[in-house]
């Protein structure tokens, strides 16, 4: 398979942006992305996000393979049906990790969640046989519920890595989806 060179690629970069005669900063205004983003792809720390090939190869001039095989080609030079394939997979796995999910790691919290929740059961049932239960809390045990499997089983053990290059404060993970204004996500803190 086609691996990319991430110092050939970096270096790539930086020489088109300096041939379009635009700064870091420039490039990073017109991608809507921190200019450290731009610095880390350029000294090989990262690569950009998978979304963001297109319009950096249009920005830059070149095109979305070229971009990839940090190399400008001719015209004339088509390349074979292998050649194609192993620049189409590179791009489709290059900035993406294998994202585990907390249950593949960390076996105590379904223990944890699986006491609560038993726990959460014994005081609705009390609140019920007391005559004081309300709607608000079995609402309220109902969500913590929800949102417990989804955090002690399902959710990501790593974000993806736009979330340490750009300031993001929403997170989407299928069905689920939480906004956290003013707050950024990235990988840093957890």
């Amino acid at each position: 398979m086609y691996n990319i060179d991430k110092q050939k690629f970096g270096a790539f970069i930086a020489m088109l942006r300096k041939e379009k005669g635009i700064t870091q900063k420039e490039l990073a205004e017109q991608l809507f992305i921190s200019d450290k983003a731009v610095s880390k792809w350029e000294t090989a720390a990262s690569v950009p996000n998978i979304d963001l090939l297109i319009p950096l190869a249009n920005l830059l001039g070149v095109t979305v393979t070229e971009l990839l095989m940090c190399q400008r080609m001719e015209q004339d030079n088509a390349l074979s049906t292998t050649q194609v394939e192993q620049v189409v997979q590179a791009a489709i796995s290059y900035s993406e990790e294998e994202q585990t999910r907390a249950y593949h790691s960390k076996g105590k919290w379904g223990l944890i969640y699986i006491f609560s929740f038993v726990m959460a059961c014994l005081e609705i049932l009390f609140s019920y046989m007391s005559g004081s239960i309300t709607t608000g809390l079995i609402v309220s045990m109902g969500l913590g519920a929800v949102f417990g499997v989804y955090f002690c089983f399902f959710v990501k053990e790593k974000l993806p890595a736009c979330y340490d290059e750009n300031r993001i404060s929403v997170y989407t993970d299928g069905l689920f989806e939480m906004s956290l204004p003013g707050l950024s996500l990235n990988n840093r803190e957890l």
